[in-house]
């Protein structure tokens, strides 16, 4: 997925989109494993839980760099990486 964006004689190219939701254990999951004593947390490595907590990472790729936004939706995530390429690059990119 390549794009060129055009403004006056400077030129900018996105060459890709990397989206990723990151999970992480928040105080919630702590607290049930101290209810539990210890037997939550067995149980949830045992299935591959990962934490009840959550964000979305959203890079985008340029010949000028890598641009990245985090947000607690996919949508913010891409708002934010929008913003940051206009913030360090002057172009307003859709992504």
């Amino acid at each position: 997925m390549e794009r060129k964006y055009r403004q006056g004689g400077r030129e900018l190219t996105v060459t890709g989109v990397t989206e990723e939701r990151k999970d992480y254990t928040t105080g919630a999951d702590y607290a049930f494993y101290l209810i539990t004593g210890g037997l939550g947390f067995i149980a949830d490595q045992l299935t591959g839980y990962e934490g009840s907590g959550h964000y979305y990472k959203v890079t985008v790729h340029t010949d000028k760099g890598d641009f990245s936004g985090v947000g607690d939706t996919p949508e913010e995530a891409r708002r934010k990486a929008e913003e940051e390429v206009y913030r360090n690059t002057g172009f307003r990119i859709q992504i």
